[in-house]
């Protein structure tokens, strides 16, 4: 649900921006015969917001040009982000997954922090790989081997210095947030990728410079292989739309249109959809997909419940005394063409956990939802 402003303020206070590694792997087609029959095809699908793991917005307001107001908001979110546990809460996602054993997961907020100098407390927890470890370490029951497919965004490098502190050592910092598909590389491979940004972001006037925050839409096209020697094709898409209204309906919109420019139904009529996409259901901002066919995985299934994923309150990031956490609406989506029943549904990592220090956190400001669909597709 943040709008990924650590990474425009850093770039604010910046004079290095690096660029997101985004790389389309335009793998050669498989093919899919026109005229063989639909046959069914079940699959488990999960979604997560991993939430960064601190509040950024009221950096918004501040003078970051003044390096010691700078200096000060860095280190007041590197505490909130300790404070957080980031590997507790890593380790707490890869439990729920290991638990549920889904094949595909579209994860937002892919976060990557590190201090490179000037602090010595602040972990390295970098989160897709730190859940593929804990995943490969501790699979419990399931026997999946899970891989990814990343989309990095928001990609930024800073060091801070305080004029009136020479005595004090830099804070050097690297952050990048963005989408990932977690998929299982024993029964599903990637023939083509791409990321697409929007041409509508979030944008923002901070000190006479106009910054933007990175949204984009993640492609993955995956070949489902199942023990019984049959394959499958399913187009994948991921993102996670903004907070402001205005820009997220717009957003909205052209996710659509970019998934359009992909969609080939004649060949690959099993589509996934996932994201954040910050919006209840019922809304123009679901409307701008489920307008287009797109089918919200808790429609399909009666017994699916009210399914809130959103947000856990304020105070969520430690020693937590909610259960829940106060969430009211669910803005996490499984979207789907082709699937004809939704055989389960679940939401998942509502509850806060415990840590090994003995702490209470959630893992996330957001529940984790999951949808076992069936499909009608066709055998390549």
């Amino acid at each position: 649900m943040k709008r990924a402003w650590l990474g425009i303020v850093l770039a604010l206070c910046s004079c290095t921006r690096l660029e997101p590694d985004i790389v389309g792997q335009g793998a050669a087609d498989v093919n899919s015969s026109s005229d063989s029959a639909a046959l069914p095809d079940t699959v488990l699908l999960a979604d997560y917001n991993l939430s960064i793991g601190y509040e950024v917005e009221s950096l918004i307001a501040s003078d970051l040009t003044n390096d010691t107001v700078a200096w000060s908001q860095a280190n007041r979110i590197l505490d909130q982000y300790v404070a957080s546990q980031p590997l507790a809460r890593m380790r707490a996602v890869a439990e729920a997954v290991a638990s549920r054993c889904p094949d595909l997961v579209g994860l937002q907020e892919t976060e990557n922090l590190r201090v490179t100098s000037g602090r010595s407390d602040v972990p390295v927890v970098p989160f897709v790989d730190s859940l593929l470890s804990w995943l490969a370490t501790h699979p419990g029951t399931c026997t999946k081997r899970y891989a990814v497919l990343r989309s990095p965004l928001n990609v930024t490098a800073r060091t801070l210095f305080r004029s009136d502190r020479p005595d004090l050592a830099p804070l050097g910092l690297h952050f990048e947030e963005g989408n990932a598909i977690l998929y299982d590389a024993s029964r599903w491979s990637v023939t083509d990728s791409s990321t697409t940004m929007f041409s509508d972001l979030l944008r923002t006037e901070l000190l006479g410079q106009l910054m933007s925050s990175e949204r984009a839409v993640q492609y993955g096209r995956f070949l489902h292989r199942r023990a019984d020697g049959k394959s499958f094709v399913y187009q994948v898409w991921n993102s996670h739309l903004e907070v402001l209204s205005s820009v997220r309906k717009n957003q909205a919109a052209e996710m659509q249109t970019i998934m359009s420019r992909k969609f080939d139904w004649a060949s690959y009529p099993g589509q996934i959809a996932f994201g954040d996409l910050n919006d209840s259901a019922g809304s123009t901002t679901l409307g701008n997909l489920t307008g287009h066919g797109w089918k919200d995985a808790w429609s399909l299934d009666p017994l699916a419940g009210i399914g809130l994923t959103c947000c856990a309150s304020s105070g969520w990031l430690d020693r937590v005394t909610s259960t829940t956490g106060g969430k009211s609406r669910r803005i996490d989506y499984i979207l789907s063409q082709g699937a004809d029943t939704a055989l389960s549904s679940e939401v998942a990592l509502d509850t806060f956990v415990t840590t090994p220090a003995g702490d209470s956190v959630f893992a996330s400001d957001h529940a984790m939802v999951l949808s076992r669909l069936r499909f009608r597709v066709k055998a390549p």
